[in-house]
């Protein structure tokens, strides 16, 4: 199983886990399906009486592939590993090339199956043994004998058998950087507020610095904080302050565009960058943003009102990095703060003016 921190894919649990036994049950019963069509076609009978029989579990797999996942999961790996050792070593002899189909079963329990499941060791080593004694040994003597039909049946399965897996790598890769886009996401989205949070800032907003800067357009950036948020936990509880955060949270999702950047930049402050902008209407939107924290109401805590102080700076051409300009916005937050808070200021200290 390709590692993934943080998530297990073999969880039954796991939605991904399921689409994986879906996926495999829907290619198991294609296979059949096709080999079914192969034997009558050739008039192989004993085949075709083998897969009618397999087809009907692949069925039923399928139709419980969304419910009692680890059971459907057993099932599968058991009726596949059956299928491939008694077409080999019951129906036809190995110069068919059915027992290669059996080489799929380590790396399909390895997807299926945690590390410490017994299952797939045992479905493993019944797999390889399978394997060697239809690949090495005579002990078995086949219903069906040599046909004309042998050689293709072998290049058949062959090339089948290396669609399968490359069908099988797709789906995983597929699965895997989902999951991971998945956790990458988690990973820069702060849980509480649904805001971007600091580490997705520091990654991307260097980068818009530089596109921006390149192309001599304006930036600016708002730091805001909540004043005295800590009366807040102090006096209702943490609970009523996570309240305020998510709700402050969700008005500052609202209050930008999606080409903007709002995150949660830690405890109490959040930063906003706002591409195309310049100072003054910088200082705007920040009053703007002001006016609607202070407007908030809470529902759950109807004694609370909240009100935020807010530094603006711009970006000029001596800055070298989105540092430098977070640098100025946490300095003109400052100002703000010791204007009495609930108030916008610029890096020179300076208000909208209306």
């Amino acid at each position: 199983m390709i590692p993934v921190e943080g998530v297990d894919l073999c969880d039954p649990e796991n939605g991904l886990f399921k689409a994986l036994v879906h996926m495999i049950s829907i290619f198991c019963v294609g296979i059949t399906l096709l080999g079914i069509l192969a034997f009558v076609l050739t008039r192989l009978w004993y085949g075709m009486a083998m897969e009618v029989l397999f087809l009907f579990g692949y069925a039923f797999i399928l139709f419980f592939s969304h419910k009692r996942i680890r059971f459907t999961a057993n099932i599968l790996t058991v009726i596949y590993t059956l299928n491939a050792a008694s077409a080999t070593l019951i129906i036809f002899p190995r110069q068919y090339g059915f027992h290669y189909f059996l080489l799929i079963v380590p790396s399909l329990t390895w997807n299926l199956f945690r590390k410490g499941d017994i299952e797939k060791y045992f479905y493993t080593l019944f797999a390889l043994i399978a394997f060697y004694l239809a690949e090495f040994t005579t002990g078995f003597s086949s219903l069906h004998g040599l046909t004309p039909y042998t050689r293709l049946f072998f290049g058949s399965n062959i090339l089948l058998l290396s669609l399968v897996s490359m069908a099988c790598m797709n789906c995983f890769t597929r699965i895997t950087k989902q999951d991971n886009s998945r956790l990458s996401h988690m990973a820069c989205t702060d849980p509480l507020t649904g805001l971007e949070n600091r580490r997705f800032f520091d990654l991307t907003g260097e980068r818009d610095f530089e596109i921006l800067k390149r192309e001599n357009k304006e930036l600016s950036v708002l730091m805001i904080d909540l004043d005295h948020f800590k009366a807040v936990n102090d006096s209702y509880g943490h609970g009523a302050g996570d309240k305020v955060l998510e709700g402050v949270g969700q008005s500052l999702k609202g209050a930008f565009r999606n080409a903007d950047k709002v995150c949660r930049y830690g405890g109490e402050e959040f930063l906003v960058l706002l591409k195309g902008t310049g100072i003054e209407n910088g200082l705007r939107i920040a009053e703007e943003v002001r006016n609607r924290i202070q407007n908030l109401d809470f529902i759950d805590y109807p004694g609370i009102s909240i009100t935020a102080s807010i530094g603006v700076s711009h970006m000029t051409p001596e800055d070298h990095c989105l540092k430098d300009i977070t640098l100025r916005s946490d300095k003109a937050l400052y100002y703000a703060k010791d204007a009495g808070r609930n108030c916008v200021k610029d890096d020179h200290n300076n208000s909208i003016i209306y």
